[in-house]
């Protein structure tokens, strides 16, 4: 991952924990979620957690985080095996009312896949079979808009949404010279030699089940 996008991701990260430090404490609450919405994926799923911190009525940060796992029930990608998988996200949120709020997050997500595919080797000569591995790392920048509908006082459903920027830095096993990729029976990870390198639109949507736990000052 080239140092420079490393370097705008930890200046963002520092830019959250400094508005958080700085701004006076006030009723504070604390909300511990579940994220339902890590297990829709055709590639790979995650089961997901986060804590939210709010430090005042307007204002708060939240830390999510996601391990990999594969259900195979909507998996569309039978030559594809997880090797492994961790995501981030971190966020700071502006709240406009009680269960309304705009919010700036970031994202880190990382993932390991040995994938199985048909190459010809020697101009064709014969096809073989090979395996090779694929590393893929996604940073981002989100705008997010999302609402909590209470089902009690302090249990409650969140909702929300982005749109925003992502970096995709995915690369390949090297295999020898002479093989050439022919499919891998997927519309992902088709082998390249060069990493591919890309900057994508980026869209987000969150369901989440949490509690509020009232922090005493």
């Amino acid at each position: 991952m080239p140092p420079k996008t490393l370097k705008i991701f930890a200046v963002i990260i520092l830019w959250m924990i400094s508005c958080t430090i700085s701004l006076q404490a006030q009723e504070k609450e604390l909300a511990i979620k579940y994220s339902a919405s890590g297990l829709i994926d055709f590639y790979v799923q995650y089961i997901q957690f986060a804590a939210e911190y709010k430090w005042n009525a307007d204002h708060s940060v939240e830390l999510e985080l996601g391990h990999a796992f594969r259900t195979g029930v909507i998996t569309t990608t039978p030559d594809m095996d997880l090797i492994g998988g961790f995501k981030a996200r971190l966020g700071w949120r502006k709240y406009f009312s009680e269960t309304e709020f705009f919010g700036i997050t970031t994202m880190f997500r990382s993932e390991q896949f040995d994938v199985a595919a048909d190459f010809s080797r020697k101009g064709a000569a014969y096809f073989q079979r090979i395996n090779y591995e694929v590393d893929q790392f996604n940073i981002g920048l989100l705008a997010t808009l999302g609402e909590n509908f209470h089902i009690t006082e302090r249990l409650f459903i969140e909702s929300s949404g982005g749109l925003g920027l992502r970096y995709i830095d995915r690369r390949y096993e090297d295999l020898p010279s002479d093989v050439e990729f022919v499919t891998n029976s997927s519309l992902f990870a088709n082998y390249q030699r060069e990493p591919e390198q890309r900057l994508s639109l980026s869209l987000f949507f969150s369901i989440k089940l949490g509690y509020w736990f009232r922090l005493k000052n």
